[in-house]
């Protein structure tokens, strides 16, 4: 048995060793506070020094790609000029003074501020034909950019186009107003798609999920692609209705109206499939971007030549640029051998010693050339079935009256005037 100093000697010698358990769990503790501190305030500092590493990947990746925009657009910037100098060359070709064409439309200057009133107003135009585009690219863009997308993406997208054009087809064939079919058709088209190829498409339940998530998974990527395809409807509004002054009925006009629908549609989604197969087979932004700003550019181009083509369109671009006038102006003579001449074409003339006051209409305006006409003139009315039906009924042609009673006088032998009211 135990003496009881045997007991006080244990006691004793316990002691010690609880004081230094609690010391150590003191100085642990510490440590581990200082420890988690540190590594808190180390794991900021990689969380900035990783975001100054992705800034400078950005900054690698997309400064090559401004340089070859800024390339590219430098390279084509001459062909331009070429919708420009078209819509001044048409313009005087329909009044039948195309010999103003060398001496006001071939200068650089001009053509140049043709151009900038062309694309002011053909801005609107572009940005919608960017639309569908800008949705398309918006719904990838959200995908991981450390993966390629799957390629039936792309197959679904061209499925969704498929149902979007039967629509028209439907649609255009038995002259119906319902434009729900055309929507309709392009959901289910992609649902079916997505439907049968959920695996191409990695639509698969993981294990322990819900197994019918897949269906949704379906449902959603149908919706966002019939949202992407119903967006082509605001280009196609527009270019439906400059279409609608040029035809009339009947089976060739309904296949002009396919051709148009499907024209418009491939143009307006160029640039979004451009970036959609490029991301099918490289990683990062950097390439699908730059695929994507070049259909852009295509886009623009192809939209802002189309647009100068069509007479409504051209007109307005005429008049905000200053070269065609439906309003009478008044101008001082300065030069008196232009009196004759004026005279001669009818044009109102007022002499009172001092000033000799012209008062005319501008048909023509730019390069430093004017023609200035005696009678009102609307260039919408010069079409090509005005002129036909001129021809058949043997009617002079309108677009030798819109040119006739007119002269040329350059701006050195006039001044502009506004009198007061």
């Amino acid at each position: 048995m135990k003496t009881d100093d045997q007991d006080r000697a244990i006691e004793i010698s316990l002691k010690p060793s609880e004081f230094t358990e609690a010391e150590v769990r003191k100085t642990t503790a510490s440590e581990k506070l200082e420890l988690d501190t540190a590594t808190g305030e180390f794991d900021t500092a990689l969380s900035i020094d990783g975001n100054i590493l992705r800034l400078k990947d950005v900054y690698k990746e997309f400064m090559p790609m401004l340089k070859d925009t800024l390339d590219v657009s430098w390279r084509i910037a001459p062909i331009a000029f070429l919708p420009a100098a078209l819509l001044l060359w048409s313009y005087l070709k329909s009044i039948h003074w195309t010999s103003l064409f060398q001496s006001s439309a071939m200068t650089g200057s001009g053509l140049i501020y043709l151009f900038v009133a062309a694309m002011l107003l053909a801005v609107a135009t572009v940005l919608q034909f960017a639309l569908p585009s800008a949705m398309l690219i918006g719904t990838l863009f959200h995908y991981r950019l450390d993966r390629r997308i799957p390629r039936a993406v792309a197959r679904l997208y061209r499925w969704a186009m498929g149902g979007w054009l039967l629509g028209f087809v439907i649609i255009i064939g038995f002259d119906s107003s319902q434009a729900w079919i055309i929507c309709a058709l392009t959901f289910a088209s992609a649902w079916i798609y997505a439907l049968t190829r959920r695996d191409d498409l990695e639509l698969r339940a993981k294990p322990n999920r819900w197994r019918h998530i897949s269906i949704f998974y379906s449902f959603m990527f149908a919706g966002a692609t019939m949202t992407t395809m119903c967006m082509t409807s605001v280009p196609l509004l527009l270019v439906l209705r400059i279409t609608a002054r040029y035809v009339d009925g009947g089976l060739l006009e309904k296949l002009i109206g396919f051709g148009v629908c499907l024209g418009t549609t491939v143009i307006s989604l160029l640039p979004g499939y451009m970036y959609m197969n490029a991301r099918t087979w490289k990683v990062g932004a950097y390439q699908p971007t730059k695929f994507a700003l070049l259909g852009t550019l295509l886009l623009s181009y192809v939209v802002l030549a189309g647009a100068l083509t069509f007479l409504p369109v051209s007109t307005t671009v005429l008049r905000l640029a200053g070269v065609y006038s439906n309003e009478m102006q008044t101008f001082e003579v300065l030069q008196p051998n232009l009196v004759s001449a004026a005279n001669a074409a009818g044009l109102s003339l007022n002499d009172d010693g001092k000033l000799t006051l012209l008062r005319a209409y501008v048909r023509y305006d730019f390069g430093g050339t004017r023609l200035l006409c005696n009678k009102s003139f609307h260039a919408e009315t010069v079409t090509n079935e005005a002129i036909k039906f001129a021809r058949e009924r043997k009617m002079p042609d309108p677009g030798i009256i819109a040119g006739a009673g007119c002269v040329q006088a350059s701006t050195t032998e006039l001044r502009s005037l506004r009198l007061s009211m």
